[in-house]
């Protein structure tokens, strides 16, 4: 059987949660059905008189023009996938265009993307976010979310839902390997908290806190900061604190770190990062939002609410000399490892044959 999948996302320039995740569906889709696949990119360098007449035209939102989706559309027409596989919300429109032709319609919810374009003075970027995400709902067979609050906020925000709504938790493949975890078990701590995102607000915000608010308040502790493009992050940064940006390496970064530390306060869906970290059996410091959608009770991770609470976490981690956690690692084996999403994705498209 074949499946058509749309994605906003190029793989191999953009590296973040969202992506990885996105990945991870690839994959599992392609290892059960003969996939298609067709990406709709943005265009980061569109004039403000480009971007405001496409939000006016276009039925998608912003980045996105006419052309492009003409051309998506001509796709779905044409293409004899009985699956259209949307990986966002933002694309709700393909959604009845797939409809009409008779497809069978998956839509991808990373978040709930309306509560996002609210904060924004941009009232046709609203308008455009609301009307993708009002197609989605009503046209996709099954509409995927990463947890419940995500399909809280749904249900909130849309009253006129015809999709099925389906949990999906993040997911990825295993890439601890065996000689990784000896090294885990074998070596000391060097006090290294690491903290990964990309240059986005609330990555932002986590990495300015931990130099304006912990760095000098845990000044036997290394804070390194990696992730994609946030060497363009330009504050001075304490001495105790190292922005490496874009890492070329990601694997290496979690092996290296001793603890992940996670001060995201704001957002929705659930976070790739707390996932890998848990996968690499990584202690965890982190904020309520890091840890929404994962049940960790029991595990080692610790929640933090203010800045004191921050700062005894860190030292109490300093003092343990253990780099590995058996109990994240099996959090992680049990719940969110690869095969489980495979199998809830595989049962729900059999459902819509």
């Amino acid at each position: 059987m074949k499946v058509l999948y749309i994605n906003e996302l190029d793989f191999n320039k953009v590296q973040n949660g969202g992506s990885n995740g996105e990945l991870s569906h690839l994959k599992i889709l392609e290892e059960l059905y003969d996939v298609e696949t067709v990406d709709i990119f943005a265009n980061l360098n569109r004039t403000k008189m480009h971007i405001l007449f496409d939000l006016a035209t276009s039925p998608v939102p912003i980045f996105y023009s006419r052309q492009q989706v003409n051309r998506i559309v001509h796709i779905i027409k044409t293409t004899d996938a009985k699956i259209i596989f949307i990986e966002n919300s933002n694309l709700g429109y393909f959604a009845k265009v797939a409809k009409k032709l008779n497809k069978k319609v998956v839509v991808f919810f990373h978040n709930c993307e309306i509560v996002f374009a609210k904060a924004c003075r941009n009232k046709l970027w609203r308008k455009t976010v609301y009307r993708n995400e009002s197609l989605a709902l009503r046209y996709a067979d099954y509409s995927f979310v990463l947890s419940e609050r995500d399909e809280n906020e749904i249900k909130k925000n849309y009253q006129q839902i015809f999709s099925k709504i389906i949990r999906l938790p993040v997911s990825m493949s295993d890439r601890l390997t065996d000689e990784d975890r000896r090294f885990l078990e074998q070596t000391k701590r060097k006090n290294h908290f690491i903290f990964v995102g990309s240059f986005f607000k609330p990555n932002v915000e986590a990495a300015i806190f931990i130099n304006n608010e912990l760095a000098d308040k845990c000044p036997d502790v290394v804070f390194d900061i990696y992730g994609f493009q946030m060497e363009e992050l330009n504050i001075p940064f304490k001495t105790n604190v190292i922005n490496h940006g874009t890492a070329n390496d990601i694997h290496r970064c979690f092996i290296d770190a001793d603890v992940m530390i996670f001060p995201i306060f704001s957002g929705s869906g659930m976070k790739v990062k707390t996932e890998e970290s848990l996968m690499y059996g990584k202690f965890i410091i982190g904020s309520p939002e890091s840890f929404s959608g994962y049940s960790i009770e029991g595990c080692d991770c610790l929640i933090c609410q203010n800045v004191e609470e921050y700062v005894y976490a860190i030292h109490k981690l300093c003092n343990c000399g253990i780099r590995f956690s058996k109990l994240n690692r099996s959090l992680w084996e049990r719940d969110f490892n690869i095969s489980r999403t495979k199998a809830i994705l595989s049962q729900s498209i059999k459902g819509l044959l």
